[in-house]
């Protein structure tokens, strides 16, 4: 399987920072070390988790997939991740990533959090050359982010690929 680029980009500004981790870094920073989750906020959230749509199996025990195969591009502000999306490689076509969900957490909505991450999402494979393949949008996603996910791609020109939609 072709490898994820060397080195993945940050933005700042004064009010936030993007950047893209690996499952091992999102890991470390929810566990902090710990055997214990040390952020709640990434629980499910049945159990008090503020990301729809993340689950913390999936990226760590039984339901995990290869290493290789996920990102997680975030949002964060005030020291803490205010938003999380996550890309997976298409096992069946290395240059396509599919974007699993984008999902900000209640306290940061409203603020330009999701747009600004689906804005290094797309930067991200502008970069690598990728193709980009959205999840079915929920009915919040579609009256919120269908609009800038289709506004970006037009801006950008990556490919989006829509099989389901």
């Amino acid at each position: 399987m072709e490898q994820f680029p060397k080195k993945i980009e940050s933005k700042e500004s004064s009010t936030f920072e993007t950047k893209i981790l690996s499952r091992d870094d999102l890991v470390d920073y929810i566990y902090k070390g710990q055997s214990l989750p040390q952020d709640t906020r990434f629980l499910d959230v049945e159990k008090g988790g503020v990301f729809k749509y993340f689950h913390l199996e999936d990226i760590v025990g039984i339901n995990s997939y290869s290493k290789e195969q996920k990102l997680f591009p975030l949002v964060e502000t005030e020291g803490v991740i205010a938003g999380l999306a996550e890309l997976e490689q298409d096992p069946n076509d290395s240059n396509n990533f599919w974007i699993k969900f984008v999902s900000i957490d209640p306290k940061f909505q409203g603020k330009g959090y999701a747009s600004t991450l689906i804005s290094k999402i797309f930067d991200f494979a502008k970069e690598n050359n990728y193709s980009l393949e959205p999840s079915f949008y929920s009915e919040e996603g579609e009256n919120k982010l269908k609009e800038v996910m289709e506004k970006t791609e037009r801006e950008t020109g990556v490919k989006v690929v829509r099989k389901y939609q």
